[in-house]
């Protein structure tokens, strides 16, 4: 038998093998290898999602004298400039739990004391409503 026929016989011989031992036993491998990838890959989109992503574009507007003006009165142009920073600091914080699937809502509460004490109310398009003062974030 010439060379080249015996190895075209190997190469057929080896690839018997391989189909019927390495590739047919490993299909069961690859298709879990597959689906842990996927997994990996939503686990991984998930965790790129921000808390700025999670809020709303027209989530807060900017307070102004003349769309404001008792609360102006109150808190005068520093003062609106603060609780506009607040108000979304505040959103950022909420939209960092897990209960806020996102921010829609964030603006000043009545229940603050200015300048002792601030507080924004949250909402968030799940329904749930938080109160933010400071550190505290608190689910009503």
């Amino acid at each position: 038998m010439k060379r080249t026929h015996k190895l075209a016989i190997a190469f057929v011989v080896l690839l018997i093998i391989l189909i019927k031992f390495g590739l047919g036993g490993n299909q069961d491998h690859i298709e879990s290898n597959q689906s842990l990838t996927e997994d990996k890959v939503q686990v991984t989109n998930q965790k790129r999602i921000s808390p700025a992503d999670k809020i709303d574009l027209h989530a807060y507007s900017e307070y102004t004298k003349e769309s404001f003006p008792k609360l102006y009165e109150v808190v005068g142009d520093d003062g609106l400039k603060k609780l506009f920073q607040h108000d979304m600091e505040s959103a950022y914080k909420v939209a960092e739990r897990s209960d806020c699937d996102r921010v829609i809502y964030s603006a000043y509460s009545e229940k603050s004391n200015y300048p002792s004490k601030i507080i924004s109310f949250v909402r968030c398009q799940n329904g749930n409503i938080f109160d933010v003062s400071n550190e505290n974030v608190e689910k009503r």
